[in-house]
């Protein structure tokens, strides 16, 4: 904490402020982790959302998990999908950050997983289609033991009142369970056994980016590329293309969604770039601080980078590594099954939603948490058959792509580059982007080091059982946080614009 604290910023708002939280003492015992052990009977309201709180947009949150459905229809479903099932012996739930799974022990001998996805998750239909067809995909194409869905509909006016899946439960136990006690070279076993099954994945050919949907009409013929008989690629079906997180909204006045399928790869980066200027609003938000950008600045710099990215899409290293490529979105520890006995040997790879084709260059920085620390209790609040992505709102600073294209434009020679950078900032440009650097360098430290005081992550997640402390211990961070802002020449407002959190006063 300590250490944590003393980089937030070299400013004497901050020097201050954590000087005297460090004189403070908090005690973390009192924070504890969360079980995640199903209660196995049906002691659960199953449409609320009961995992947890946050300490940004809480309602909003909440609201947004919030799943109206027949609960007794679904379970009927799932009795259904198993011959010679009956009744529900035992049911449990477990909450993530995009669905709600319900593990039903059947009279029969049997275990099902029975899920249904948050607003969240993706745009309608799409994201459960693409889900179900591309586990379907890789069961026909590849050896990866993906669980087999039993049952499942993409349309919210089916008796059930939503969409689900329902999946056999898949044999093994956790990854995670088993890492802390393996050896080095059981440790080295399983990555390679994991690295054989990616492998797969990397070997198939596809014809554009996108996502995996059935050849059943849901995405029209005009809006796909064929695959075979059974199989399109449409749409992509992530959160980056639609409005699908409580404070995400688009504007699609300027230019029309662009959500592919895309044969190429320069009408790829217009789709990203299409995303993001969808995420500009006409006016820039009074409350907004000034290093996040203005929507003018946005614009300009979407712009920008428009002629950055044609400039590179042309480079033949480029065309090298950026071959659409389909691989796990999320390929932690909790996602991965292996045999209790046996560690090495891997049963099952679950949580396939959101997958899509993307360039292969796109995967490079994508880390396995099999190579990462912990991530904290939030992170551990979130259990299997969710998924656990860490698919936050990708908000478009203006102020983070500005020092990406000025790194871009004083490399580009060095890079082998023809001609010189299509983004030429001026002096004054520089000057600016030097002088509020300070400013988001402080807010961006300034959040890091409250999650690791509070446990949280980005959007401000705390365990159910945790609340009361973490929002107390917030609450008590910010009056201090402002109070040195009063005495400080930063000032109580900037200070707002700058804690990451919502405010209570």
């Amino acid at each position: 904490m300590s250490l944590i604290l003393t980089r937030l910023s070299k400013r004497p708002t901050v020097r201050c402020f954590c000087r005297k939280l460090l004189q403070q003492t908090y005690s973390s015992s009192s924070i504890t982790k969360s079980s995640t052990t199903p209660s196995f009977n049906f002691g659960f309201d199953p449409y609320e959302y009961t995992n947890g709180r946050w300490l940004r947009a809480d309602a909003a949150q909440r609201d947004a998990r919030r799943v109206k459905f027949d609960f007794p229809a679904l379970c009927q479903k799932a009795i259904s999908s198993a011959p010679g099932a009956k009744g529900i012996l035992k049911c449990s739930m477990v909450e993530g950050n995009f669905n709600r799974a319900f593990i039903l022990r059947l009279d029969n001998g049997t275990k099902v997983v029975a899920r249904v996805p948050f607003s969240i998750a993706g745009p309608p239909r799409l994201v459960t289609n693409s889900e179900v067809a591309t586990m379907a995909y890789l069961r026909e194409k590849t050896n990866i033991p993906i669980p087999q869905v039993l049952d499942w509909s993409d349309d919210p006016l089916n008796p059930v009142g939503t969409e689900y899946i329902i999946m056999e439960h898949v044999s093994g136990i956790q990854l995670q369970q088993h890492w802390p006690e393996m050896t080095s070279f059981q440790r080295m076993d399983c990555v390679r056994n994991l690295a054989d099954l990616v492998k797969q994945m990397h070997d198939l050919d596809f014809p554009a980016y996108g996502s995996i949907y059935f050849n059943d009409g849901l995405v029209s013929s005009s809006n796909s590329v064929r695959l075979d008989t059974r199989f399109c690629i449409g749409p992509n079906s992530g959160s980056r293309y639609f409005p699908c997180y409580p404070t995400d909204r688009r504007f699609y006045n300027r230019k029309p969604p662009n959500r592919g399928p895309w044969k190429t790869f320069d009408n790829f980066t217009r789709g990203l770039l299409d995303a993001g200027i969808s995420s500009v609003p006409d006016e820039t938000p009074l409350s907004r601080p000034a290093f996040r950008g203005t929507a003018e600045e946005h614009m300009a710099l979407l712009s920008e980078a428009e002629a950055v990215l044609q400039a590179l899409s042309r480079d033949p290293r480029i065309e090298k590594i950026s071959s659409p490529l389909l691989l796990h979105p999320d390929l932690h520890k909790r996602n991965i099954f292996v045999d209790p006995d046996e560690p090495t040997k891997i049963t099952a790879v679950i949580d396939w939603q959101s997958t899509c084709i993307d360039p292969a260059l796109l995967y490079y920085n994508a880390v396995p948490d099999l190579c990462e620390h912990p991530k904290g209790i939030a992170y551990d609040a979130m259990d299997s058959y969710d998924g656990v992505r860490d698919q936050t709102p990708e908000e478009v600073e203006a102020e983070d792509i500005l020092r990406k294209e000025v790194a871009i434009f004083r490399i580009w020679a060095a890079l082998g580059l023809p001609g010189s950078c299509p983004y030429q900032p001026t002096e004054e440009e520089l000057a600016k982007h030097n002088a509020q650097w300070e400013d988001f360098e402080m807010a961006l430290n300034l959040e890091k080091g409250l999650m690791n005081i509070l446990s949280t992550d980005e959007e401000g997640f705390v365990p159910t059982d945790n609340w009361d402390v973490v929002k107390r211990l917030s609450d008590e961070l910010l009056k201090k946080w402002l109070a040195d802002a009063d005495a400080d020449e930063m000032g109580r407002d900037k200070a707002k614009q700058l804690w990451p959190f919502d405010h209570w006063e």
